[in-house]
């Protein structure tokens, strides 16, 4: 971690030595030979050595302070000026922010639309911290480090820990396209954009499809800037190959990289070299193996939150083959979350609809706005019986979503699992993973369909487990990762199309991108079929890592000893070695978060 990383620590009395020493206290912590004297521009500020801030539009006492490789502190500066607080909605890109605003003794935190840079940050007595990375908040006197049982219980689920959770009691994480305001000791948190909901504006398939291109171009140049190298990890799939087809397109030399081992399943070599061979990239391969016990400690000490995503292993593991290639490395997630690409969605949708779900809640808003018009016991029935339908209808919705994406889903499973000390500790207002996405489904209610099914994996699944995921393994590369998918014009164009440009019933999905990109790709890519990227975790388990596994899992100095019954672990151990049932995903879920724990 180098001296120009996003952090800082203010007090409300403005003490000019106390937050320095604060800071530079844990700043050692980090790397000891970068434990220079912060910087002091303003009372009561720190910033770590190398940090940038201006003084904020010539306002006496005001700063701000900005991490953005497309965004200038200029500019920045004078969106507030103009807009107030709602500033960031004029940003594009990637960014974190600090503002302090003399005028009314103010401190204004945001991040960027998907969190492509993390804002975490901590209150304590007299003062507020801030950072990219939780657990160097987690060290501030007065901060709770403890582990945060709501944090562990949607992580099992999820696989990631939503915001505004960390593993940290006392550090929280700001949600995507937010801003916490800060004035004297009391915090407000709000959405500065939130992704549309609603079709439209397009009068014919091909002037839409020409729409898509130019924005897909637009954000692809965007990403590139002034950079003439780019790198992009391949599997012959429609997203990672449009990306890479349109930075060539736009002028920049791109090694491709494709991953894989021996075995059909886990094999995207030969769609690899097809892409390779129609854009003419710098194309190379890489075989990754089991890993190692070195390996995924490695890999685990790397992450600020848990990663329960398998994919991440392999990707970490190439990320030391792609060193020196490039600055910028380009990742085609988001295409999924715009152009419906996910299975899971189309089940959904079609659950919903044949569960009437539509009819059912137009019936319901007309009876909620139909008021003293309608008899009492009338409304009141219609009501009862409507909400008590779709109440099941949102809970099947999601029980769809984490069949595909999570593991423990049910609350019998965890309870099965953890210790009755640890459900006790949740206490009795904890919203579960089920419960989250069930109120996104809600609180849609009226609007798309399918705009409705897709914000879990836009908002949540995105800048919540896959950005992480990448920004770990670009920085192990050296370089930064951008997703072009998820310029915040394109998404808004993307959420305007009508379903069945992206999902035609009997046709392939995210149908309008593939059309789109037919001029740049060979057809055996732009029709071929949708394939995640998956690994064989469940071999690993029973073989390179199954020493590691018992000997941390299953050891009396388990760090998950608290959470979870040991007897329980076992049980799924051994079921899954015998072949009795395959519980790959549930076993890298806890696996993942004891490794995470023993390297903090």
């Amino acid at each position: 971690m180098g001296p120009n990383y996003f952090a800082g620590i203010y007090l409300f009395n403005k003490n000019r030595v106390r937050p320095a020493k604060l800071l530079r206290d844990i700043l050692s912590r980090e790397d000891k030979t970068k434990a220079a004297v912060p910087l002091s521009p303003a009372p009561g500020l720190a910033l770590p050595p190398g940090s940038s801030i201006l003084n904020s539009a010539g306002k006496s006492g005001s700063w701000l302070q900005l991490e953005s490789p497309d965004v200038s502190a200029k500019d920045a500066a004078a969106f507030y000026q103009k807009l107030g607080s709602a500033f960031p909605s004029a940003l594009r890109g990637q960014f974190a922010l600090v503002m302090y605003d003399a005028d009314n003794n103010s401190i204004l935190l945001g991040t960027d639309r998907f969190s492509e840079i993390p804002v975490f940050y901590a209150v304590f007595s007299g003062g507020i911290a801030w950072a990219s990375d939780p657990a160097m908040l987690s060290r501030l006197p007065g901060v709770d480090a403890g582990t945060d049982p709501r944090a562990v219980d949607l992580y099992l689920t999820m696989r990631y820990i939503p915001s505004p959770f960390t593993m940290y009691k006392g550090v929280r994480k700001l949600p995507p396209a937010s801003v916490l305001t800060l004035r004297g000791e009391k915090i407000s948190i709000s959405a500065y954009w939130t992704p549309p909901m609603k079709e439209g504006r397009f009068s014919s398939f091909n002037e839409a499809s020409e729409a898509v291109h130019s924005a897909l171009v637009d954000a692809t140049r965007h990403r590139l800037g002034k950079e003439k190298q780019a790198a992009a990890m391949v599997s012959g799939g429609i997203d990672s190959s449009s990306v890479s087809a349109l930075a060539i397109h736009c002028g920049a030399d791109v090694n491709t990289f494709t991953l894989g081992v021996e075995g059909k399943e886990w094999d995207f070599f030969g769609p690899g070299r097809t892409l390779a061979r129609a854009i003419r990239s710098h194309h190379h391969e890489i075989y990754y193996g089991e890993p190692g016990e070195k390996d995924i400690l490695e890999m685990s000490a790397a992450y600020g939150e848990p990663q329960a995503d398998q994919c991440a292993f392999p990707l970490w593991k190439a990320a030391q083959q792609m060193k020196g290639v490039a600055n910028v490395m380009f990742s085609g997630d988001g295409g999924d979350e715009n152009f419906a690409g996910y299975g899971r969605v189309r089940q959904m949708i079609n659950m919903a609809r044949e569960q009437k779900a539509p009819e059912m809640e137009l019936l319901l808003a007309k009876a909620q706005a139909a008021g003293s018009r309608l008899p009492s016991y009338m409304a009141d029935k219609i009501r009862n019986t409507t909400d008590k339908r779709l109440k099941l209808i949102y809970s099947e919705l999601s029980r769809i979503y984490f069949c595909d994406t999570g593991d423990f889903y049910l609350k019998q499973e965890r309870r099965e699992l953890c210790r009755p000390e640890f459900h006790a500790s949740l206490g009795t207002q904890h919203e579960t993973a089920s419960g989250l996405i069930q109120k996104i489904i809600k609180d849609t209610a009226g609007q798309d369909w399918l705009n409705r099914l897709t914000l879990p994996d836009l908002c949540a699944f995105h800048p919540e487990c896959t950005v992480p995921r990448l920004r770990a393994t670009a920085a192990r590369a050296g370089m930064r990762v951008v997703f072009p998918y998820m310029d915040h014009n394109l998404v808004e164009l993307a959420r305007s199309l009508p379903e069945k440009w992206k999902l035609p019933g009997l046709g392939n999905c995210k149908f309008i991108l593939r059309k789109t990109m037919e001029r740049h790709l060979p057809r055996q890519i732009t029709a071929a079929k949708q394939r995640g990227f998956s690994v064989p975790a469940g071999l690993w388990i029973k073989g390179s890592l199954n020493k590691l596994f018992r000997d941390s899992m299953l050891s009396s100095d388990a760090r998950t000893a608290h959470i979870f019954k040991r007897k329980a672990v076992e049980k799924l151990f051994l079921e899954h070695l015998t072949g009795e049932k395959d519980h790959n995903g549930r076993l890298w879920n806890l696996f993942m978060l004891e490794l995470w724990m023993r390297t903090r």
